[in-house]
């Protein structure tokens, strides 16, 4: 069951990276660059500090699928031009708070890697891990979220809510396996309400209702 309900949230997780991709492609989707740049490193990081905590290997392939995935978004991003620091106040502030969040957590990762901590210190450091992972997952949704609040017709509910379900699922691999400890918890609960939020904010009734956020979208290469 533990290894059926992880490659069920690997598969839906891929997926719908693969049914965001095309509709960026096809310009159906406008990624918003701030959020995606953010997830191309910080994705990575959250892979790698869960498998230094000893996380089940199936736990380790959502998060897995998700990194490389997001590789592919922002290198999209970059090929159109617009993977760049960004311009508007809130994103270039969401930007520079992530930036900081994460060398807070790999400096501490570093300490705890290297056993330069004392145990007490060892227990602070692990707290701090987890206060900067949980404060920069939502840092990373608040330019996506503004920016799907101002243009929901840039988006597409489809993707986000297999994201959603898929978290959902990490949530389940989570709880199945045999050695997990609470922290574990904290990365999908915190992408199934954001990943939900913004499937929310894309669902056509909600475009339906806000005619006055669409805008024409721009020519893209």
């Amino acid at each position: 069951m533990l290894w059926f309900v992880a490659a069920l949230s690997g598969v839906i997780q891929i997926a719908a990276y693969g049914v965001y991709y095309a509709k960026s492609r096809t310009h159906e989707i406008v990624p918003n660059p701030t959020s995606w740049l953010m997830w191309s490193y910080g994705t990575l990081f959250v892979l790698i500090l869960e498998f230094d905590r000893d996380a089940p290997l199936p736990i380790l392939l959502l998060p897995a699928a998700c990194a490389f995935s997001s590789l592919a978004i922002a290198f999209l991003c970059w090929r159109r031009g617009t993977l760049r620091w960004p311009g508007e106040p809130a994103d270039k502030a969401a930007l520079s708070s992530d930036i900081a969040l994460t060398f807070a957590y790999i400096g501490a990762w570093l300490l705890l890697a290297y056993e330069f901590l004392s145990p007490e210190g060892r227990g602070t450091a692990v707290v701090l891990i987890l206060v900067c992972t949980t404060l920069s997952t939502f840092v990373t949704f608040i330019p996506m979220i503004h920016h799907t609040w101002d243009h929901p017709d840039e988006e597409h509910w489809l993707p986000w809510t297999m994201w959603t379900v898929a978290y959902a699922l990490l949530g389940a691999t989570t709880l199945l396996a045999d050695h997990w400890t609470p922290e574990l918890m904290l990365y999908p609960i915190n992408c199934v309400l954001l990943h939900g939020a913004v499937a929310y904010l894309s669902r056509p009734k909600f475009l339906r209702a806000r005619p006055a956020a669409r805008m024409t979208r721009p020519v893209h290469s």
